[in-house]
């Protein structure tokens, strides 16, 4: 046999040395290229600004110079010819201004220069691993007998490869597994919570839940059996805003009810605004206090205080303000607890329980 005698310990040796420069290299040239795209769009930045800076500067010019050619003449609106005096102050605080944009454009050409530097040696840098990579390349084609050292390293790194994407066909499949039993699973829920005859109960509620509050509000009856749950009822005069309780009302309390999976708080800002139906109040304040859902977190806004009962009264003395600046620490001190309860509990409940509940309150 002709040539040099081979030594496996040596040659292992000699191809992961290899490997570890490249990988170095590898790692040194993704962060100049990160580098140098950085500092040119840095520089594209700069460039851009110091060009604003010279277009306002020229705009100066030209306004200053008419200013002076103008001599002690009153300027005049071209729209409503009103005439303006020309104090000498302003005038000052105007070449102020051009002053600080002129720094401020030696600024940016200063800092420009910098970054041209830094972007220019980056790429000098990116040329001078491109050597680096050159002589890897001729140590590469060095013969070790009857071998190559690129068609080791080629061989190792062909069979690295397909074990790696061996194991993430397998990753992948696994979760398109996943994935798909997901779906399906979410597709049996929404045939569930579509189902016609659960639709039907929905719109049944809904429509028996309006009709009945159109009662407690003292509107007159109206054929409901076409109702739609979009169908906002459009009424003037003071039926209007009854009417749209009944509809607001019918809605939670449908939401609430047998066939629902959600709860939802609720608002009522001033069911009385401005005192434009005092004689109504009564039965608008009782059928609130009274005929919605019992366990709902319910705020009312009031104007006048009231003889049905609620859980809290909280009477705002201070105008446009709800939470007070004294009273901070107070609430924080009540609210606070509450969050952090709520925050665990839904840290403590499995990523595919929160996905199921989510999906059954779409």
């Amino acid at each position: 046999m002709h040539g040099p005698k081979l030594s496996a310990e040596n040659f292992e040796a000699e191809i992961a040395q290899l490997i570890r420069e490249v990988t170095e290299l590898n790692d040194r040239q993704e962060k100049l290229r990160s580098d140098a795209v950085r500092e040119q769009e840095l520089l594209t930045s700069l460039d851009h600004q110091i060009r604003m800076a010279d277009e306002a500067l020229k705009a100066y010019n030209s306004d200053a110079a008419w200013i002076r050619n103008g001599g002690g003449k009153p300027l005049v609106c071209p729209t409503c010819h009103a005439e303006h005096e020309k104090p000498f102050l302003d005038l000052l605080r105007f070449a102020e201004d051009a002053r600080v944009l002129r720094e401020l454009a030696a600024r940016l050409r200063d800092d420009a220069s910098t970054v041209r530097a830094r972007c220019q040696k980056a790429f000098r840098d990116l040329a001078t691993l491109n050597e680096s990579y050159l002589g890897i390349s001729r140590m590469l084609d060095t013969k070790k007998g009857e071998l190559k050292f690129r068609d080791v390293v080629g061989g190792i790194g062909a069979e690295s490869a397909l074990a790696a994407f061996d194991a993430e066909r397998q990753q992948l499949q696994g979760a398109i597994d996943e994935a798909v039993l997901a779906v399906d699973k979410l597709d049996e829920t929404m045939k569930e919570l579509r189902a016609i005859k659960r639709t039907k109960a929905i719109l049944s509620d809904f429509r028996d839940f309006y009709a009945a509050g159109r009662v407690a509000l003292k509107l007159p009856s109206i054929d409901v059996s076409k109702m739609k749950l979009a169908g906002r009822p459009d009424l003037s005069g003071s039926g209007g805003p009854r009417s749209l309780l009944a509809y607001y009302a019918a809605i939670w309390r449908t939401a609430h009810g047998s066939n629902a999976t959600y709860d939802i708080p609720v608002v009522i800002d001033s069911p009385n605004q401005q005192a434009q139906d005092d004689i109504n109040l009564p039965a608008v304040l009782e059928f609130i206090a009274k005929d919605l859902p019992d366990d709902i977190q319910l705020i009312v806004g009031l104007e006048t205080s009231t003889q049905f009962p609620f859980d809290y009264e909280l009477h705002l003395e201070r105008k446009y303000s709800v939470l007070i600046e004294e009273e901070w620490d107070i609430t924080y001190g009540m609210v606070e607890p509450l969050l952090q309860a709520m925050y665990a509990n839904l840290l403590a409940q499995p990523a595919s329980v929160t996905q199921e509940s989510r999906a059954s309150g779409a």
